[in-house]
């Protein structure tokens, strides 16, 4: 039985309910988490990443690199670390099998994050760190440069449960149901109700206004969303349709129609989001240039959806991801215990022998 999926560029993973975790994929960088740095052999090999054992309870997975936390809150990486996303040796450009983030070894991890360039975590006290890129102030430190062990963010308003992060930007969820943002702000990322002649990037915390009640948080290339008070909020880039409507960018989160209610769980990556409804519907909108919107047969004439729609041909989800370059790929962990997807294939994330607008069966769960 499949528990979540997570989508990245170049690879993807599933989380097991036995706690194990396997990957597929191009393996670049060692993403593919075994100790092999190939990409594995069309129909994609599903294979377990090595040394974590049976006690895994989340993972993270984006660009050439993945995260997992054990039951025991040990954290531990694999993949690129071209720019320090490992916050290991600056000389190794990666790690094909798990290594310990450094700065953060006696921390016990509840919930971590990846971004292309740099990654953040949340620890049991609620405290969040990152590490990697921090030259937009993604990382919360003052300094702008490349941060080779995690660092703590100082300045959060309360303990935080969770966190999001775009390219140059990253958001906490803080246990009052709040969210603050740091790093660039060109387009309204921090969601701090500035606008253009005020996109000053942060590299203290900043306040989402306009938004409460908030369950999860979601970052897609420079477009963030949080599930509020069971509804879709988003905010920042408004590209292919990304804030579910027509309009420019937002300094303020907005509300995208058609989500308003009975939201579960959110995922993007970027240009496309992905919402899972509490009856196991996923419903999707943005970019859809190679079928990713999952909305067969194709309703879109201009390559993006603005309306949230259902994903066609696919049974009760528990889990969903969107991962790839632009959002290109997605998958939905089945009530039923297997894995379906659907989108572009490119580097076999979606361990599809051919790009499919219709999801399909995972072989291997």
């Amino acid at each position: 039985m499949v528990r979540s999926v997570s989508v990245g560029f170049g690879g993807s993973c599933a989380l097991l309910s036995t706690g194990v975790v396997q990957c597929w994929g191009e393996g670049s960088y060692g993403s593919l988490g075994d100790g092999s740095t190939g990409t594995t052999s069309r129909p994609r090999k599903v294979v377990e990443v090595a040394g974590l054992g049976p006690s895994v309870q989340a993972i993270a997975v984006a660009q050439f690199k993945a995260c997992a936390i054990t039951s025991a809150g040990t954290l531990r990486c694999w993949g690129q670390n071209d720019s320090q996303q490992l916050a290991i040796d600056p000389k190794l450009e990666g790690s094909s099998t798990p290594v310990q983030v450094n700065g953060w070894l006696d921390r016990s991890t509840v919930a971590v994050a990846l971004g292309e360039r740099h990654g953040c975590a949340v620890s049991s006290t609620g405290d969040v760190a990152c590490w990697g890129d921090n030259r937009s102030y993604q990382g919360g430190a003052a300094s702008p440069s490349l941060l080779s062990a995690a660092t703590t963010v100082q300045g959060l308003a309360a303990r935080a449960v969770s966190v999001a992060v775009t390219l140059e930007s990253s958001c906490a969820l803080l246990e009052t149901g709040h969210v603050q943002c740091w790093g660039a702000n060109e387009v309204g990322q921090l969601g701090n109700g500035g606008d253009k002649v005020s996109p000053s990037a942060s590299a203290a915390p900043l306040d989402v206004v306009a938004l409460e009640g908030v369950t999860q948080i979601m970052a897609a290339k420079d477009t963030l969303c949080a599930v509020s008070n069971g509804g879709v909020k988003c905010w920042g880039l408004s590209e292919f349709s990304t804030l579910g409507v027509n309009q420019s960018d937002t300094w303020v989160p907005i509300a995208i129609p058609g989500v308003t209610s009975g939201v579960k769980a959110i995922a993007g990556s970027g240009e496309t989001i992905c919402a899972l409804l509490d009856t196991g519907v996923v419903e999707c909108w943005g970019l859809d240039d190679v079928g990713q919107v999952g909305d067969q047969p194709r309703t879109s004439v201009t390559g993006s959806v603005s309306t949230p729609t259902a994903v066609k041909d696919l049974e009760p989800a528990v889990s969903v991801s969107v991962g790839g370059d632009n959002g290109q790929e997605a998958c939905a962990a089945l009530a039923t215990g297997g894995i379906k997807c659907w989108g572009e294939v490119f580097h076999s994330e979606t361990s599809l022998a051919t790009s499919s607008v219709v999801p399909q069966w995972i072989a291997g769960f």
